[in-house]
């Protein structure tokens, strides 16, 4: 069984079924079913059982849609939550307790509770509220749950679902919760029997995300599948924007596109070899900055959004993210911290970087993320913003907490870069030290609106200042450094 289900691993099939004969103990042979199942995505385990005398139960109308999504590498909305709220059952017992509570429209346009079966929605959104319940907030991390219905048109937008975006958006601002969306949508819906109403309604979502976010709301999105078109754009105005505070998560199956691979192919433009290549994190929207985070399931990036609001969560009333319990002594000594030769690096702990018998006019170059790793507690998890920033290395993000406090570290890259790709004559040959250049500029702005009245922001200062070379001047150095003062002032 198990040398099989190594085999049988990424097909997806939950359960096994041998029926054969077995010799017992006392010689005679019997008719036995073998099953094995793998619960959860755990090992394979065995169990054995008599044959059964009832006719097979039909599955339910639920599980039909789980089992054809499946198919399509696709995840069922509702498999979802009920992972997140019900750990023990779906064998993934990590996530902290949680409850979900659906919403639906009423006849006055405002979203309020439905108790219905799991996939009775009537559209391809699912609403709802979502709580887990953790340590540091006994009384919950809420926040509004939207969720993109591929075995509805592959969550195809037209106005019912508008509305309810809409409605749900509407009801974060006046709870003062953040909104947790995960998208898969094939954007605005084309069919015979419709015009560009439809069109009407996902620009009227895309406005209320404007007013939303300006208004200081946050929206935090996970991508998991394809999203097309209108979708992929309510992500960009939702995240993606320097005023914008919510995080951008991205599944290796996760891709944004304005037009899927087949399309243009059709239409004789530029594509590529799948929609990751066009839309994926690992060669566009990681590089870019526009995707935040990398996860390599919807697992996992349900991890990252849980750790993000450890770091960043108010509970309304609240000024602030609650401070966290820390056992890492405010006494303890950093320069014992390791630092690690290799590398270019002459360092075996962090405070030889400061020591004028071991780095002389403090030229030698050094690692700042272990600097980073001394000065934030010990036994709370920093989390890395815009890790895969291309072009913006020598700036870095870090949410993390110091004395318990919740805070945004900012660090500058201390040692020479290469660059990647092709290098214009104007430009500098590597990235250097101490230096910002267009990109790492506009992280750091975009880290600090991010932060803006929610956590403070830590500068471990090693700054030369900005590049001034033809080619930054030309890739917008200098707005993007103005976008600084911006974020600093405001």
């Amino acid at each position: 069984a198990h040398r099989l289900g190594e085999v049988v691993e990424d097909l997806g099939l939950q359960k096994v079924i041998v029926r054969g004969r077995m010799r017992r103990s006392d010689g005679e042979l019997r008719d036995t079913v073998i099953q094995a199942l793998t619960p959860g995505g755990q090992e394979v385990v065995l169990s054995y059982r008599e044959p059964a005398t009832e006719p097979v139960k039909p599955l339910s109308e639920y599980a039909r849609k789980v089992v054809r999504l499946r198919q399509r590498g696709l995840l069922y909305p509702y498999e979802i939550i009920r992972t997140l709220t019900a750990a023990e059952e779906a064998g993934r017992g990590e996530f902290p307790p949680g409850e979900f509570s659906e919403l639906e429209l009423d006849d006055s346009g405002s979203l309020q509770p439905v108790s219905r079966p799991p996939g009775r929605n009537k559209c391809g959104v699912v609403v709802g509220r979502l709580c887990h319940y953790t340590d540091k907030y006994p009384e919950g991390i809420r926040r509004i749950l939207l969720m993109g219905d591929p075995s509805r048109g592959m969550g195809s937008l037209a106005e019912p679902e508008c509305r309810r975006i809409i409605a749900a958006l509407d009801l974060a601002e006046e709870s003062s919760l953040p909104v947790e969306w995960f998208s898969l949508s094939a954007g605005a819906l084309i069919a015979m029997d419709s015009g560009t109403e439809n069109l009407d309604w996902t620009a009227a979502v895309l406005r209320r995300i404007i007013e939303f976010t300006q208004a200081g709301g946050e929206i935090n999105v996970v991508v998991h599948g394809v999203n097309v078109g209108a979708q992929s754009y309510w992500n960009a105005e939702a995240t993606m924007l320097m005023h914008t505070r919510g995080i951008l998560v991205m599944t290796v199956d996760g891709s944004m596109l304005l037009t899927g691979k087949k399309a243009l192919d059709s239409s004789g433009a530029v594509s590529a070899e799948d929609n990751q290549g066009i839309g994926g994190y690992d060669r566009i929207m990681g590089v870019n900055g526009q995707a935040q985070y990398w996860a390599a399931d919807v697992w996992e990036a349900c991890h990252v959004l849980l750790r993000y609001y450890q770091h960043s969560y108010v509970v309304p009333g609240d000024r602030f993210p609650r401070r966290a319990i820390s056992s890492d002594s405010r006494h303890r000594d950093i320069c014992t911290y390791p630092h690690g030769r290799g590398n270019g690096y002459e360092f075996d702990a962090v405070g030889e970087i400061f020591r004028d018998e071991t780095n002389p006019g403090r030229h030698k170059p050094f690692d700042i993320r272990r600097v980073m790793s001394a000065v934030v507690d010990q036994d709370l998890q920093p989390l890395e913003r815009w890790r895969d920033l291309r072009e913006g290395e020598t700036a870095v993000v870090w949410d993390a907490h110091l004395g318990g406090i919740p805070l945004c570290l900012l660090g500058m890259e201390s040692h020479p870069i290469d660059r990647l790709g092709f290098v214009p004559m104007d430009g500098p040959s590597t990235w250097s030290s101490g230096t910002l250049f267009p990109l790492s500029s506009k992280k750091i702005a975009r880290a600090i609106n991010a932060a803006s009245g929610n956590r403070p922001v830590v500068v471990l200062a090693n700054l030369c200042g900005f590049d001034g070379s033809p080619e930054s001047m030309r890739r917008l150095q200098l707005e993007y450094g103005a976008e600084i003062g911006r974020a600093v002032v405001n």
